[in-house]
């Protein structure tokens, strides 16, 4: 592993500079950055890993002035490494980092553009429906689960302090 200089997380990219209403120029960025993230996502799967921890944060950009964004994979300890890597786990993958895009920043046009980018490299194809299906449903999965765990940590913290304030 070597360090990775003058990179930030996609995340904070995205917040930063791709808030609406955007320039022509940004449109065009943020359409290249689309593309090469989920051709660089196509790649991995492709190859046979898949992360199990794809968000938005575990992506790293950096910016070259000519050139476009080069984007980075980080926190691969918990990714697998296999032959072929089964739907199950790219469907979790892409749902993943579709549930860390901010609403703010990534459109709903701009996740459909992704998808057909991951799946057959721009074009329209039948097959893609059922792939974006279940990359819906599994993110509606994920924020349900997301807002359990949220739900249940507020509610200990309070019944923390309630406990705490009893005892004195």
């Amino acid at each position: 592993t070597r360090e990775l200089e003058g990179t930030e997380r996609l995340d904070h990219y995205l917040a930063r500079d791709m808030i609406r209403p955007l320039t022509w120029k940004q449109i065009a960025d943020k359409r290249q950055l689309i593309k090469e993230l989920a051709l660089l996502i196509r790649r991995m799967h492709g190859s046979g890993i898949n992360h199990r921890d794809l968000y938005l944060c575990h992506l790293l950009v950096k910016k070259k002035a000519p050139a476009a964004p080069r984007l980075y994979i980080a926190d691969l300890h918990r990714a697998q490494r296999r032959n072929r890597v089964p739907a199950r786990w790219k469907v979790k993958d892409l749902a993943a980092l579709n549930y860390s895009a901010d609403l703010q920043c990534v459109t709903r046009t701009d996740r459909l553009r992704f998808l057909r980018h991951y799946g057959d490299g721009g074009g329209t194809h039948p097959s893609l429906k059922p792939l974006i299906r279940k990359v819906l449903r599994k993110t509606e999965k994920i924020r349900l689960h997301d807002g359990k765990l949220r739900q249940k940590k507020s509610n200990q913290a309070h019944t923390g302090n309630a406990l705490c304030e009893k005892n004195f």
